[in-house]
């Protein structure tokens, strides 16, 4: 380092110049350095505070497409029961009705022959 500061000493001031832009230079890109490496560090916490916001986002996502999932089942199955119950009652309204209808023929039948045993 003696030859080294010796030498810029013969060259005066521009000597002295020279050591001191080779030291900014040298404090420069320490700076920079640390910066880009402090920015770096800004960068992954930030994506990995975006990566935890889009996982609880598509948590909630899930949990309202199961809640509606679990709700269209539910609609569904009450349908179902609803058309079965609307079933039954109707083959039971067609019960009736074909006893109603027979009741009908053999009250014609009984008058018939009502008719018939008044008429001999």
């Amino acid at each position: 380092m003696d030859s080294v500061g010796t030498a810029l000493l013969e060259y005066g001031a521009m000597g002295i110049f020279a050591a001191f832009l080779v030291w900014q230079h040298l404090s420069m890109q320490k700076r920079s350095d640390a910066m880009i490496e402090k920015f770096q560090s800004q960068l992954k916490e930030i994506m990995n505070t975006h990566k935890s916001e889009l996982d609880n986002m598509r948590a909630r996502y899930d949990q309202v497409i199961e809640k509606h999932q679990q709700n269209y089942e539910q609609i569904r199955a009450l349908i179902a029961d609803k058309i079965a119950e609307v079933d039954r009652d109707t083959d039971s309204i067609i019960d009736i009705l074909r006893e109603m209808q027979s009741e009908k023929k053999l009250k014609e039948l009984a008058k018939q022959m009502a008719s018939e045993d008044i008429k001999l």
